[in-house]
Formats: structure tokens, C-alpha cells, sequence
């Protein structure tokens, strides 16, 4: 008869005698791959009860060598440590709680230190061992590296950590009903084969839970920032490699730093950042991050420090005009000229001016019409920025069309905006000749980013830190695949600490950064007439068709073309992706041009569904909401602009 467990405490430490005893016979067997001792694994005659604890892993990387007894560690020394105490330590695994036995020893030489087997400097004086070793270890347990994968990906989540620590219970609590299904079959045998067995009660889901219950949300946070500190360094590195070919577009971030939290050194606890007012943000022509501070103002000290860190980027460029483009040209235009030459010109950021007025907005319906119909005065439709003169000519119409009942600023504010706005506009401090960068291809932007166009080898979901690893412990035995060799070119320099503020005279007295950013019914018909009648969108859709006019004069359709334009079957997206208004424009200006030629087919819906989607076809601008639509959904628009057009007066 076994003694009943249901309240012998599983996470009691091994026996001294028992944790020497696994050892030495790893040690014998040359166990050097560490593998988990499940006691379901076990197939001797040990109790039935012993199923419910922990699994043990024995870590001997000593074994080796010859003799079996590791390297010094201590500097200079070259001496044979001796073993000075067989250790267990509680480490933590997805499934489970584990007990991990090594060796401490200590040294023989004149320092008499200490070390043990798993101690980060031991583990990573050889390739070997930091492949091999399973766990990230802390000061008093150890994680595994797939219960790290866990934590990393609960950081990443929206949800947080909380969903890890759920997840990981749930984990468990799956191993505890395999070990009662297994302890329940073992029972039944030994009653087959005596009748007189009395089996032990095994421990309740609580009981077994709460033994094994996963540490908490801040320890993880905890283990989770010691353990990336290095992705700081290699964020770094990656930003010294990135060049600057056209742009560099400097911005203040104001919001970021309302939000943002510093977890101080060993704790997984935030606290405010209250020094940091402001994230600089510097980003190339593609929307690398080239260099980010925190600064408590938009003061110059704090802006000339990064630009002059990342001035060499400009160095060895291609020709041609280069600028800066800033959130306030005019504030940082002496600046640019003194940190970089001549050939280095400022420019203002159209967002921002853009921003500037739509904040003094008071309705969001209003404000929403006013940023498009900036938008709209500061670029053409295919993108490109308007010559001064137009710009400042479409702005002035714009502007004097908002009431004054519509901005929650004085009138004297607001005209002062409007006319230093202008004075920009007209000096073309928001005008170059080419304003669009194409690289390979393409013009969508965002290490990623940087594959797209050539500038490095395309990056898999693995981490950066995963490759940093691989390059380091494989260089110069394989064939480096263009991953790896970019990453080797980043690690081969020394790794520079990270650099949060500038190196100026102020003190923010800022401990080290450790984090690297109702229903409601309508009346269709109606909501038909009023979309009808907006025109909101003409001027656009007019100079869309006007600078695709060739398109549609050259050349002859091929038969694919024809019915790929024709699209009588209804489109897969359609049911979810609804008539937007710009859509809407584009069907009535099709409509009108139809009838202006005064061809046989004008009042055909199947010519115009043709004409409609070679249009679509033909448009670069990505801000007009533009798709390809069947005959089935254009057909019932057709017929109802042609009724409103009809209502309206003087048809």
C-alpha cells in the first residue's frame, strides 16, 4: 500500500543524496544533451504517487572533457576547479515547474572564486554550450527558452501578459487530467494482478494547481527586459548602417511621450517618465528610423546633437538635391545650415500645415472635409506637389471658405495661421520638383522596409536577435546566406550602449531606458440623392481623366482587357467593401463625358461599366478610393444618377 500524496508537497526539494547520485550518472553516461526526466517516463517499479512530481533535468556540460571537470572561469587562471557542492535550482517550463541539478565549483588557484556549470559566463566562454542550454537564468530560478517565446509573444500582444499567464494554467492544468488519465491506468493494472491493492488518493486539480501555479505578470515583465537588453544595442547598430539618399524627415512627438513608461533596473514594475517631453524622431526617405531622442523642448542643443549623429549618414549618397524635412523648417533652418553644407536644403512638412488648421476645427465633419480639401490644394492627383503659385491660389480658396463659426480659435489666430502658412507656400518652403521616391519598384515605405528596396537582404519573422546568434556561433563554418551576412556586419563592430537623450548640458536625471512604440435606420433614396449631389470630389476625378486621357486614346483593347473592364459577374469583395463617395464622382463624370461625345452607346450601363473600370484601372493615386465594380452593382447606380439628374432642375 502507498501513502496516501494528497498533501505531500511536490515542489520539496530532491534529496542531496538523490540530486548527486543523477548527476554522477549523467556524468558516466556522457549526458551532455540536457532532455527532461518525466516521471512518466519512468518504467521501474517506482510508486504510483511519484507521477504528480516534478520533472528533473540534469545539466553536465563538464562532461565534455576527458576528465570531467569544467574550465576555470577566473581570469588568468588555468587551474582544475574542484567540486564544492551539487546544486538543484526550481526552474520554470511551459507544461511544469522542473528541478535543474548541476555542479558549483571552485577554483584552486590564488582566488579561490566560485562558479557554477550555469553561470552566464561559463555558458558563454563556448558556442556549444549557450546552443545547448535550455533555460534563461535569473538569480534564484531559470525559464525556458520556449516559456521565454511565451512571455515575448504576451509583450507583443495587445492583451498583455495576462493572456500568458492564462495560457500557461491552462497548460498545466492539461498535464495534470494526462497524469491522473495515466495514474488511473497503472492503478487498474496492479488491481488486475492483486485484488488486495489499496491505490493512494492522487491530489485534486487545486490542490495539484496550485503547486505548479506560473509566476506572476511582473516577474515576467521583469525576466522579459533583462533578458531583450542586447535588442537595444542591436537596434543601434542597424540605425549607424542605414543611409540617407534624398530626405531626412525630422518630427516632434508629443502624445508618445504622454504615454510612455520606464521599467527601472530588476523590477517589472512602470514608472511615468516625467523629464521626457518629446520624442525626436529622424527617418529617411523610406521610413527608416535613422536616430530618436527624448528632449524635454524643441530646443537647439537637443536637435543639433542628432543631426549632427546622424550627418555621415548623408556621406557617400547618390547627387542631387538633398533635404530635411521638418515639422518647422523655419525654426531649424540656420540649424541644417550649420550642422550640414550647402547642398543640404529645409523643407516643411505638408502634414503638418495641414494639422495646424484642421486642430482649430470645431465640428469633426467639417475638419474631415477641410484636411482633404488642403490635401487636395498642396498635391495633385497622382501625388506630386503643386507649383507655388497654384498651391497658394487653391489654399487661399479653401481657407476663405471656412467660417468663423466653425473654428474654436480668435479670428486674429487664425488669420495669423493662414498668412505664415502662405509666406511658406509662396517662398516654396513646401515645394520640390519631385516629391515622390520611387526605389525599386515602388513607393509604399516602412529592417523590413529596407528589403523591399535592395538596401538589405529581405528579413523572415525570425527575430534579429535569433540571427545575431545563429551568425555569431556559425562564422566561418557554413556559407553565410545574405541574412546572416548582414547581420555579421552589424555584430562585427563593437556594440554601442544605447542613446536615449542628447549629450547635452542639461540632466534629466533619467535611469537607463529599458524598453525600445448604435444602429440606426435611413431612408436609402434619400441617402441616394444627397450622394448625388455632393461634389465633393469632382475636381479631383476630373484631373484624374484628364492626365489618363492618352489611355484610353491609344491603342485597342485586347479581348482579356475588354471583359476584364466589362466584370459582368460580381466581385468577391463587393458585399463588403461599399460605393465610396469618390467612386461615385468618378460613375457621374463617366456619365457626363458619355453624353458629350454623343455616341450611340451613351446610354448604355454596359459601356458605361467599361469605361468606368479602365478608369479605375488607370488611376496611381492611392488616396482616391478607387475599385473595379461588376455590372450587377453599377447597374443599380447608373439608373439612379440618371433619375437625380433628371429631378434636377433645368433637365
Amino acid at each position: 500500500m502507498e501513502q496516501s500524496i494528497s498533501h505531500t508537497s511536490s515542489e520539496d526539494r530532491l534529496e542531496q543524496q538523490e540530486v548527486r547520485r543523477r548527476i554522477d550518472e549523467a556524468m558516466n553516461r556522457k549526458a551532455f544533451l540536457p532532455a527532461a526526466q518525466n516521471p512518466e517516463d519512468r518504467h521501474d517499479n517506482s510508486l504510483v504517487s511519484s507521477l504528480f512530481s516534478w520533472p528533473v533535468i540534469v545539466w553536465v556540460s563538464e562532461c565534455l572533457r576527458a576528465s570531467n571537470i569544467p574550465h576555470c572561469i577566473m581570469p588568468g587562471c588555468s587551474c582544475s576547479p574542484g567540486v564544492k557542492e551539487y546544486k538543484q535550482r526550481v526552474v520554470e517550463d511551459v507544461h511544469t515547474k522542473c528541478h535543474l541539478l548541476y555542479v558549483k565549483y571552485q577554483c584552486t588557484g590564488e582566488t579561490k572564486g566560485c562558479f557554477s556549470t550555469v553561470n552566464a559566463d561559463y555558458i558563454q566562454s563556448e558556442a556549444r554550450l549557450l546552443m545547448h542550454f535550455p533555460f534563461v537564468m535569473s538569480k534564484k530560478g531559470g525559464f525556458s527558452k520556449e516559456f521565454m517565446e511565451l512571455i515575448h509573444e504576451g509583450m507583443m500582444s495587445p492583451h498583455g501578459l495576462s493572456s500568458t499567464v492564462d495560457h500557461i494554467r491552462r497548460r498545466r492544468e492539461k498535464r495534470y487530467y494526462k497524469l491522473l488519465c495515466l495514474f488511473g491506468d497503472r492503478v487498474g493494472q496492479l488491481q488486475l494482478s492483486n485484488r488486495t491493492y489499496l491505490a493512494p488518493s492522487p491530489p485534486s486539480v487545486g490542490q495539484y494547481c496550485s503547486k505548479q501555479n506560473p509566476i506572476g505578470a511582473e516577474t515576467m515583465s521583469a525576466a522579459w527586459m533583462q533578458s531583450t537588453n542586447i535588442y537595444s544595442s542591436l537596434c543601434e547598430q542597424v540605425m549607424s548602417s542605414l543611409k540617407v539618399r534624398k530626405a531626412l524627415r525630422v518630427d516632434h512627438f508629443v502624445k508618445f511621450c504622454k504615454r510612455l513608461k520606464v521599467w527601472p533596473d530588476g523590477t517589472g514594475k512602470r514608472e511615468s517618465m516625467s523629464d521626457a517631453k518629446m520624442l525626436l524622431l529622424v527617418q529617411n526617405e523610406i521610413g527608416q528610423i535613422v536616430g530618436r531622442r527624448l528632449t524635454r523642448s524643441e530646443n537647439h542643443d537637443e536637435t543639433r546633437e542628432i543631426l549632427l549623429h546622424v550627418r555621415s549618414a548623408f556621406s557617400g549618397t547618390e547627387s542631387g538635391s538633398k533635404y530635411v524635412i521638418s515639422d518647422h523648417a523655419n525654426g531649424i533652418r540656420n540649424l541644417v545650415s550649420s550642422v550640414f553644407d550647402s547642398s543640404v536644403g529645409v523643407r516643411q512638412d505638408p502634414f503638418h500645415v495641414v494639422q495646424r488648421f484642421t486642430e482649430k476645427i470645431k465640428d469633426q465633419k467639417v475638419k474631415k472635409t477641410l484636411s482633404k480639401q488642403l490635401h487636395d490644394s498642396m498635391f495633385s492627383v497622382d501625388g506630386a506637389l503643386r507649383e507655388p503659385t497654384q498651391m497658394s491660389s487653391r489654399f487661399l480658396n479653401v481657407v476663405g471658405s471656412i467660417s468663423s463659426e466653425d473654428i474654436n480659435c480668435s479670428e486674429s489666430e487664425w488669420q495669423g495661421s493662414v498668412n505664415s502658412n502662405l509666406k511658406k507656400i509662396e517662398r516654396g518652403d513646401l515645394y520640390v520638383e519631385a516629391n515622390i521616391y520611387r526605389e525599386g519598384g515602388g513607393k509604399d515605405h516602412n529592417l523590413k522596409v529596407g528589403s523591399n528596396y535592395g538596401r538589405n537582404p529581405p528579413m523572415h519573422p525570425a527575430d534579429i536577435l535569433t540571427l545575431a546568434q545563429t551568425a555569431t556561433l556559425c562564422r566561418g563554418i557554413i556559407a553565410e546566406s545574405p541574412q546572416l551576412e548582414f547581420v555579421n556586419q552589424l555584430v562585427s563592430k563593437p556594440l554601442r550602449q544605447s542613446a536615449y537623450l542628447a549629450s547635452t548640458v542639461l540632466d534629466y536625471g533619467l535611469e537607463r531606458w529599458r524598453q525600445i512604440c448604435e444602429t440606426a435606420r435611413f431612408d436609402t433614396q434619400a441617402l441616394e440623392a444627397n450622394l448625388h449631389h455632393t461634389r465633393q470630389h469632382n475636381d479631383s476625378i476630373k484631373e484624374l481623366l484628364l492626365k489618363q486621357i492618352a489611355f484610353t486614346k491609344t491603342g485597342k483593347l485586347s479581348k482579356a482587357d475588354f471583359f476584364n473592364s466589362l466584370c459582368l459577374a460580381e466581385l468577391v469583395y463587393e458585399a463588403a467593401a461599399g460605393f465610396s463617395s469618390q467612386e461615385r464622382a468618378l460613375l457621374r463624370q463617366v456619365q457626363t463625358e458619355q453624353k458629350l461625345a454623343r455616341r450611340n452607346l451613351s446610354e448604355c450601363p454596359l459601356d458605361t461599366t467599361l469605361m468606368y473600370n479602365i478608369a479605375v484601372f488607370s488611376n496611381s493615386n492611392q488616396r482616391l478610393k478607387l475599385r473595379r465594380r461588376s455590372f450587377a452593382t453599377l447597374a443599380p447606380k447608373i439608373n439612379s444618377i440618371r433619375i437625380n439628374t433628371i429631378c434636377e432642375p433645368g433637365h
